[in-house]
């Protein structure tokens, strides 16, 4: 029996108590789409990874309560059992000794590398020099491998727009839909800028536990047996269809 056959055994196996109890979940303080947001109709949270985490927990019988925190205080928090868990990360090795993946990713982020386009005749100042380029991002994110260990990091995603407006760096990193969402609302339209043919960087997105959390170990292998459950089903990809995903393919 494959490992996969085996979790979407135990998540029709597992028990669905009425209520397990209440998990706190751990967001970043600003809207970061297509992962979570705050819909401007329903003011309700929404977001493929909020989809996710709110169908798991209804399955398992838990109540999701949701925080939000400056990103680095979200996993300083995360790490510190002041939150049970964070639903939108990469599982890089910095974060490992503070957190416990599922072991199944809910969705895969592409990250861009963002630049102002380019003039259709530039003036002889604007030609590229050959220089590196000067990066932007924002402070606690990973952006792959491929990341300038002297990134310029800055504390939230809204500043992303407003460096490249002012000149400040050549090119930001960042997911296209939280880019130009924040974009939009500074008034740079879409076709103030521009992307590469292919991403900077994609990798898979999980949901982690805080290792500080009792029981963590536990609810990882939970949520990970109903995750499986869940990729298998037609709720699952209207999810996905939802916010212009596709599934992982690991």
């Amino acid at each position: 029996m494959t490992f996969a056959r085996i979790l979407t055994y135990l998540a029709l196996a597992l028990p669905f108590p009425l209520c397990a109890g209440t998990l706190t979940v751990a967001l970043g303080d600003q809207d970061y789409p297509p992962f979570y947001f705050v819909d401007e109709h329903t003011q309700q949270l929404r977001g493929i990874s909020v989809d996710v985490c709110n169908a798991l927990a209804e399955q398992l019988g838990y109540e999701l309560e949701y925080r939000r925190f400056p990103f680095v205080r979200l996993l300083n928090n995360l790490e510190l059992g002041k939150v049970d868990m964070a639903c939108t990360l990469f599982n890089t090795y910095d974060r490992a000794p503070g957190a416990i993946y599922v072991s199944v990713p809910h969705a895969v982020e592409e990250i861009e590398l963002i630049r102002l386009r380019a003039p259709t005749e530039p003036t002889p100042g604007d030609q590229y020099n050959g220089a590196p380029l000067k990066l932007a991002g924002v402070r606690g994110y990973y952006y792959g491998p491929g990341a300038q260990a002297d990134l310029t990091l800055y504390n939230e995603d809204t500043q992303l727009p407003l460096s490249l407006i002012n000149h400040r760096v050549d090119a930001v990193l960042s997911n296209l839909p939280t880019f130009r969402y924040f974009a939009r609302l500074q008034g740079l339209n879409d076709e103030a800028w521009e992307t590469d043919d292919t991403p900077w960087f994609s990798g898979p997105v999980y949901i982690a536990f805080s290792r500080s959390t009792a029981d963590s170990q536990r609810l990882a292998s939970e949520f990970t047996a109903a995750l499986v459950g869940l990729r298998t089903s037609a709720r699952y990809d209207d999810m996905l269809a939802r916010y212009g995903l596709t599934a992982p393919r690991f």
